[in-house]
């Protein structure tokens, strides 16, 4: 109580008035302890902190006394190995004037094998040659098992694709372990029957006014031959013909057969026959006057000098060389008449 304060209990005193006078001390304001906490996630072998785990706060500057809570989290490649020894507890209560760390280590897991595989694509004839542009190609070169890989059938001249090789993989899939071989089989085209080209040659013979004459028909020389290959014809005689030329558009008489159809004409003009000029009539020989003679009388000299020249007449008697045959060989025949009829006579004389 105040040194001036009537007492706090006590009798009121007239025309006075008392004062109680409570005195109080003021109190010194309590201090309050903070503390804070703050996490992380390590690898134990490293110390580093894993990504996604880096270190941080819980509570700041919280009242000593105040609770924390943290929590375990999930790392890929990661398992959790338990509290750094070094670590606050997981979940507690703030600490006055210092700062928990709560240290969460994993152990980091081996890297997982992954298994490989390598695809590669050849292109080859029916008996396993490799076809020229065909070599064998890597599509995919020790890859994860289960990518995808693509190849394509190719075109190569003078072959068919047939058929995909004994033990081939597919031509389109997913890499397995190992190695996986594309095989497209190709036949080889047959090289084409060239064609053999031919031809036909015929011969005839002809007229001038192209008639084939007796016996000279046409005639097939070569019948469908190849081409390139020789023919000889051969100019015939043909009675009262002569051969005068090669026909128009004629092949040649001798050469080699071309596709198609060569032709040989041969042409002969017919041989005129010669006209003999009229045959003058000849007056008939008087008929010798026959003597009944009992006796033959010898024969005079001058009829036996007379047949001389007739005989000399015949024996000389030949063709003319030039283009008067017809009357050359009248005239012969007349002094041969002549010659007999003399004959003639002298035989009749003899006999008479």
């Amino acid at each position: 109580m105040a040194e001036t304060s009537a007492k706090a209990d006590g009798t009121i005193i007239a025309d006075q008035t008392l004062h109680v006078i409570y005195v109080y001390r003021k109190l010194a304001e309590p201090v309050v302890k903070k503390g804070s906490v703050d996490v992380k996630y390590i690898d134990r072998a490293t110390g580093q902190e894993i990504p996604g785990g880096e270190l941080a706060a819980v509570v700041t500057d919280a009242e000593a006394g105040t609770s924390y809570n943290t929590a375990k989290k999930d790392f890929t490649g990661y398992t959790f190995a338990g509290l750094d020894e070094k670590s606050a507890a997981a979940s507690g209560k703030v600490e006055a004037d210092t700062t928990l760390h709560v240290i969460y280590t994993y152990d980091k897991l081996p890297d997982p094998v992954v298994e490989k595989g390598s695809v590669d694509v050849i292109y080859v004839d029916e008996h396993g040659n490799v076809l020229p542009g065909g070599d064998l190609t890597v599509v995919k070169d020790n890859v994860p098992v289960g990518e995808s890989y693509s190849t394509t059938q190719k075109d190569f001249a003078g072959y068919t694709f047939v058929r995909m090789g004994t033990g081939s993989a597919t031509v389109n899939g997913k890499v397995t372990p190992g190695t996986q071989h594309v095989i497209y089989v190709y036949s080889k085209n047959l090289d084409p029957v060239p064609e053999i080209k031919r031809g036909t040659v015929t011969v005839v013979y002809v007229d001038e006014q192209g008639n084939p004459l007796p016996g000279g028909d046409e005639t097939v020389v070569k019948d469908n031959v190849p081409v390139g290959e020789g023919y000889t014809t051969t100019q015939r005689e043909f009675s009262g013909y002569t051969f005068t030329r090669l026909g128009e558009g004629s092949a040649d008489p001798t050469g080699t057969v071309v596709q198609g159809k060569l032709r040989v004409v041969y042409v002969y003009r017919q041989t005129p026959t010669p006209e003999l000029p009229p045959q003058p009539e000849q007056p008939l020989a008087p008929a010798p006057k026959v003597m009944n003679y009992r006796r033959s009388a010898p024969v005079p000299p001058r009829m036996r000098t007379q047949a001389r020249p007739i005989q000399r007449a015949q024996d000389k008697a030949t063709l003319p060389q030039t283009g008067d045959s017809e009357t050359s060989v009248l005239t012969a025949l007349g002094m041969v008449s002549l010659g007999l009829a003399g004959f003639a006579v002298t035989g009749l004389k003899k006999r008479f």
